[in-house]
């Protein structure tokens, strides 16, 4: 009878466990779900720039470790830890929901109310546009900081409340680090759903809210069981089963500072990796949101398992600072490997691809993608994983054994502060310019971290003749590939099943080889993207890449024959609203500076008196000399001098948000629609934004491609640009594959309407063929801030073929 009481006891005690356990997995759920879309609420605040990502991910994670150092230094003193965790999942929750309030960029939100008081605090009413690191982004940055730093620090203080109830347990050490376990898992869930489901198909207001139920959720769970959870009997009986190691057992106690260096580089030397993995494969495979989410997911799935399998082998371990030193020697090997594999990774995704070239379904096409970054960043991540759960088992030291989970979190999260920031705003940018590659210097960088943290713990051990292992591996970095930038910017990923299945080792060979065909004339990791110019001196081209994707291909002649030039398009795009519209002198916005043919079309037209442009990537200033004179020299010195030209480095959006002056015409020639943060500029919010900033008789002009979009989801951003301008215009010159939208405030009258005749569809044919396609397709919504419709729906699209041109002008044209 004593027996089955005390069965009956540990089966209780192990369903209380289970409660906390799952209710810290949704915890971390809920937690990516809210970084994810505070990441995309945040940007539309701060700009959709390299250092404002950077700025978001080192509040979020500088709020996590801020919330577990503080909670640490009282949770003691707390009589119903689980009860304030649950109450600090509520407040969590709670702001979640008033951050689509807070966060919100419309006219009457708080931000315009903040942005109204500092404006006037600072005298910053001339001040009109809003360029990275100017008065208005630290304003803004200040004020999305303080309100961030709540619930993340509620966020992080949840780790030493969770780590103090465990402490009540028989197993703490194997408890703590279960929850550790689960909270990770939980987060590599949330990833997933988030990039790959929610925000796809429910918007992102759905998904903020879904994420802020969850975390209420966990506050109902807590409050209803928290009685029993915090009165149950982990009793002495429970402590008493903690037999403690005999002398032959026990170890040495471990020096507390040789873990928590480890624990801190580890935590840096993570997030380093993730921004650079992000780069790296936004170079390789796209900027769709999709790449940036399969990315992240991958290396949280892979820290997770890592956590799993060390957290079974941590209790086994003699020697943590040995073995932590072995972990941090086979990272850098996993790096070294990658240096080598990255090489690899156009040829593998064409071999992949071509496995695929008669498959029409999109979760095959991106599992594949998935699988193939995988090979790069899941090792690294599956070993830095260990590093946690072996140093949590380790801290054995009377000092560090209350609340050891949220210390080492803390520091975890600490370094984590440290390596985004570093990697946003230092080794990438930085040495990209002082090396051929920043992502490959990065990469070598974070070796040489990992292998001086593994010295150092060897150092401090018992094994001090061990450190020749990892002196010799940095001294392998003396032997490293040379990066072919020639190849990585190749933009082979981009290509559709069809044409990767005609993809030959011929074509691979050419694109390596340094010849006419294909001669690399730029190549730089800027701040923001990755820019390179490569030219085919035969065929009499020169293009434009940003991130491996081709923006312009411009004649070097204009006296010779260009058959894949678009200079057409570039120019018109610039010289039509320029010509339609009727000021005698003409302000002008461009948004994207690109090539330069644009601004130069604009530019020939002497009304324009004035030309503003907004480029949100510096390098693309240094690179216009390529495309003189056919481009037609916009960045003249004279015109810069003078004050006709007005060039600066910002997010197009904010800048034109802010701007004080009012425009006869606006042009925006930005990244495809799928790409992310161009996205933004192809939704109704924005297109109301530039319409309110153009004067009585302005027009607004705007580029969409023929190509890599279906029928349906073109005719989403026709309505979606009706809808904001009513009388637009579809412009489609020959052999272009893109159309060009004007929308203008009034009716053109009849003889400017007449003047073109590449006038492919008026007004009233616009809106009867998007009635008529309204009716075909069931689902046929407006583009918008919250759905995120073109960044979601046109990847799909990419991969199964190129030759839509016909089709689609086909189908805008004629509704059969």
């Amino acid at each position: 009878m004593e027996a089955d009481s005390k069965s009956a006891g540990l089966s209780a005690n192990d369903k209380q466990l289970a409660v906390v356990f799952v209710c810290f997995c949704i915890s971390g759920f809920a937690a990516l779900i809210y970084e994810l879309s505070w990441q995309r609420l945040l940007l539309r605040v701060l700009g959709s720039t390299l250092p404002a990502v950077t700025l978001v991910l080192c509040v979020f994670m500088s709020g996590l470790a801020l919330g577990s150092f503080v909670a640490g230094r009282f949770v003691s003193r707390v009589g119903k830890p689980l009860l304030t965790y649950g109450f600090l999942e509520l407040l969590v929750g709670v702001f979640g929901m008033l951050s689509l309030w807070l966060f919100d960029n419309h006219p009457a939100s708080v931000v315009s109310f903040y942005d109204s008081a500092t404006t006037h605090l600072f005298g910053l009413h001339n001040l009109d546009s809003f360029e990275p690191f100017n008065i208005l982004f630290w304003c803004r940055a200040f004020y999305a900081s303080a309100l961030l730093l709540l619930p993340t620090a509620a966020m992080g203080a949840t780790f030493p409340f969770v780590s103090n109830f465990l402490e009540q347990t028989s197993s703490q050490r194997q408890n703590q680090g279960a929850a550790y376990l689960v909270n990770l898992f939980g987060a590599a869930l949330g990833t997933v759903c988030a990039g790959f489901f929610l925000m796809p198909n429910f918007g992102l207001t759905t998904t903020v809210v879904i994420a802020s139920v969850l975390s209420c959720l966990v506050f109902v769970l807590l409050f209803s069981r928290c009685r029993s959870l915090e009165q149950s009997d982990f009793s002495a009986e429970s402590k008493s089963s903690r037999e403690p190691l005999n002398d032959s057992q026990q170890e040495p106690v471990p020096a507390v500072a040789p873990i928590v260096v480890a624990v801190l580089a580890n935590g840096a030397v993570g997030m380093i990796l993730e921004v650079v993995w992000s780069r790296l494969f936004s170079l390789l495979v796209g900027s769709s949101t999709y790449s940036v989410a399969s990315v992240f997911a991958v290396s949280i799935i892979g820290l997770a398992l890592g956590t799993f399998i060390f957290q079974g082998l941590a209790n086994r371990i003699r020697s943590p600072k040995l073995w932590l030193a072995v972990l941090c020697c086979v990272i850098a090997c996993c790096l070294y490997l990658d240096l080598w594999l990255i090489q690899l990774m156009p040829w593998l995704f064409n071999v992949n691809h071509q496995l695929l070239a008669k498959s029409s379904s999109f979760i095959g096409y991106l599992l594949e993608r998935i699988g193939v970054i995988s090979l790069v960043v899941l090792p690294a991540s599956l070993f830095c994983g260990g590093i946690f759960p072996i140093s949590l088992d380790s801290m054995s030291q009377p000092a560090w054994q209350s609340n050891r989970l949220g210390r080492l979190y803390a520091f975890s999260s600490l370094g984590s502060v440290l390596g985004a920031a570093c990697a946003g705003f230092l080794f990438v940018p930085l040495l990209g310019r002082m090396f051929a590659s920043g992502m490959e210097s990065t990469i070598c960088l974070t070796i040489g971290i990992e292998l001086c943290v593994a010295i150092f713990l060897i150092l401090g051990s018992s094994k001090k003749l061990y450190v020749i292992a990892p002196i010799v591996l940095l001294a392998l970095l003396i032997y490293r590939p040379a990066w072919n930038k020639a190849l990585i910017s190749s933009g082979i990923p981009f290509l559709s099943l069809p044409t990767k299945a005609s993809t030959t080792k011929a074509i691979f060979d050419r694109v390596l080889s340094d010849s006419a065909n294909n001669k690399l004339l730029f190549y730089r990791e800027g701040l923001n993207t990755t820019v390179t110019v490569n030219a085919n001196i035969p065929q009499n081209i020169v293009y434009l890449k940003n991130d491996g994707k081709v923006e312009a291909a411009l004649p070097f002649d204009l006296h010779r024959t260009a058959d894949s030039s678009d200079l057409t398009t570039h120019f018109m795009l610039g010289r039509l609203p320029v010509s339609m519209n009727s000021a005698p002198q003409k302000n002008v916005f461009v948004v994207g500076l690109g090539s330069g043919a644009t601004c130069g079309g604009a530019l020939d037209d002497s009304s324009v008196k004035k030309l503003k442009i907004a480029e949100i990537e510096p390098t693309i200033f240094e690179i216009q000399h390529y495309f003189e004179p056919v481009n037609g020299e916009p960045m003249r010195p004279e015109w810069l001098e003078s004050g006709r030209v007005l060039p600066f480095c910002g997010d197009a959006r904010m800048s034109l948000n802010f701007s004080n002056d009012k425009y006869d015409v606006i042009i925006s020639q930005p990244a495809e629609p799928w790409i992310s943060g161009s996205s933004d500029l192809y939704t109704t919010e924005f297109w109301r934004i530039a319409r309110a900033k153009l004067n009585e008789h302005g027009c607004f002009c705007q580029w969409i491609q023929l190509y890599a979009i279906d029928p349906e989801f073109l005719a989403v951003l026709l309505r979606t640009f009706q809808n904001v301008f009513p009388n637009t215009y579809v412009y489609h010159y020959p052999h272009a594959g893109e159309i060009i939208l004007l929308g203008t405030i009034e009716p053109l009258d009849e003889a400017k309407k007449n003047s073109n005749p590449n006038l492919l569809l008026t007004p009233e044919a616009l809106q009867n063929n998007c009635a008529a396609l309204g009716q075909k397709y069931s689902d046929f919504r407006l583009n918008t801030d919250d759905n995120l419709l073109t960044e979601y729906a046109l990847p799909p699209k990419l991969y199964l073929s190129e030759s839509l041109i016909e089709e689609n002008l086909t189908a805008i044209s004629s509704v059969k």
